[in-house]
């Protein structure tokens, strides 16, 4: 598989909790956390980026899902600028029902 060696460190370095593949090429990548950190959110965004496999970024906090989208460039210091220029959805999740924000 051409992609293991960026899989591996997405996993092991980035602390990723998963990735999904489309026709053997990493396409979303998984975070699985505790608690939402923008900060650490925002580093793995970049991370990610300039790794440039994958599109999507899924982040899985507390009872929220997070869709982020890797095309946009990371920005050095974009404090409340990120959710807005890179979220694309954010999803409750609980009780069995979803629902949009």
């Amino acid at each position: 598989m051409p992609h293991a060696p960026a899989i591996r460190a997405a996993l092991n370095e980035m602390g990723l909790s998963a990735i999904f593949c489309v026709q053997g090429v990493p396409t979303v990548a998984i975070l699985q956390a505790d608690h939402y950190d923008r900060d650490a959110v925002v580093d793995l965004h970049g991370a990610l980026w300039n790794q440039g496999l994958a599109s999507l970024l899924l982040v899985i906090a507390e009872d929220t899902l997070r869709a982020f989208s890797l095309a946009r460039t990371p920005l050095r210091d974009p404090g409340d600028a990120f959710e807005t220029r890179c979220l694309i959805d954010s999803l409750i999740l609980g009780s069995g029902l979803i629902t949009s924000n």
